[in-house]
């Protein structure tokens, strides 16, 4: 049987976002003010399923496999503010409806918002997070155990557009390296979702 496993380093979402160190101020904001008249705070869910028509998509070079079902769960365990970026730990992180294939989560990992000045959007970096895609006959691993670029969330739609590019930790040659991921979700809870400055 196929074994990838893929470090989505996914948000994550997932979305060029900075570790704290060198990360500008972000918050997660219920209305569309910058500042943020409305934060979302510490415990709060950022919950995001795949969008209507999108797949999943892997292409990991032997193989190309596509879900129909995708879904994200996060918890905030660092609201931001001056000088820091939003952090999210990651619950629950799935694909599903792969054909022939499936996709395990390993590691669920950490996501970080930053928000991208002159606008409500998002980039999201994603790090420490693994899953094994099996289809049957190759083992390949692909992991990011630093903090990787994934995407971009576009508040006006509720959109988080991910397209990443992972490198192999091991395999035999059919093995993509890296490999790709794009897929797109829609963020469904907390809605509305903005980012701020502060």
């Amino acid at each position: 049987m196929k074994k990838l496993t893929l470090c989505l380093s996914g948000v994550a979402l997932a979305f060029g976002i900075f570790l704290a160190s060198s990360a500008s101020a972000t918050v997660l904001c219920a209305t569309a003010t910058d500042p943020c008249t409305s934060k979302y705070g510490l415990g709060t869910e950022v919950k995001a399923a795949l969008a209507s028509g999108a797949k999943w998509t892997l292409k990991a070079g032997f193989a190309t496999v596509e879900c129909g079902g995708a879904s994200l769960v996060e918890k905030v365990t660092n609201a931001g503010g001056s000088g820091a970026s939003v952090t999210a730990s990651v619950n629950t992180r799935s694909a599903t409806s792969c054909g022939s294939c499936t996709v395990t989560t390993l590691k669920n990992g950490t996501t970080h918002y930053e928000a991208i000045a002159g606008s409500h959007d998002l980039t999201i970096t994603d790090s420490g997070s693994e899953i094994t895609v099996s289809c049957g006959g190759v083992e390949c691993v692909y992991g990011t155990p630093s903090a990787v670029h994934v995407g971009v969330y576009t508040a006006a739609d509720l959109k988080f557009d991910v397209e990443e590019s992972e490198p192999k930790v091991s395999g035999g040659f059919l093995c993509a390296s890296p490999a790709s991921l794009t897929t797109t979700y829609t963020v469904t809870s907390p809605n509305p979702l903005y980012g701020a400055g502060s």
